[in-house]
């Protein structure tokens, strides 16, 4: 899931850019899942990972216009990643073991809201 970062996104609360943990992936993924495996043993999420800084960005329009903006919440990309995973495995589980009714689009690969709305 490191090296799949995308290294032009900005950085979450802790500043550590995106483009660092995609380079170091080799070295900082098993401290990590040691981290997610201890995190997950416990049923704690770390505090810090829960914190996102708010980011205004400008749609379209005269910057001087507060409306035209839209909130962006920054959050760790460490926690964003562990969600994946578990997120992933998941859906892997339940795809696997016919868990899903036909009707489910959300989050099923192949499936969207636009194949939600068309069917």
């Amino acid at each position: 899931m490191l090296t799949k970062l995308n290294p032009n996104k900005a950085p979450g609360p802790d500043k550590i850019h995106p483009r660092v943990l995609k380079e170091m992936a080799d070295v900082i993924s098993s401290p990590l899942s040691g981290i997610f495996l201890k995190s997950l043993s416990e049923w704690q999420l770390l505090i810090a990972w829960k914190i996102g800084n708010i980011t205004p960005i400008l749609n379209k329009g005269s910057r001087s216009s507060a409306g035209i903006y839209r909130s962006v919440s920054l959050t760790f990309i460490i926690g964003k990643v562990m969600e994946s995973i578990i997120r992933d495995h998941l859906v892997h589980h339940m795809m696997e073991n016919q868990l899903l009714c036909d009707a489910q689009h959300g989050f099923v690969p192949g499936k969207s809201c636009m194949t939600q709305l068309l069917t």
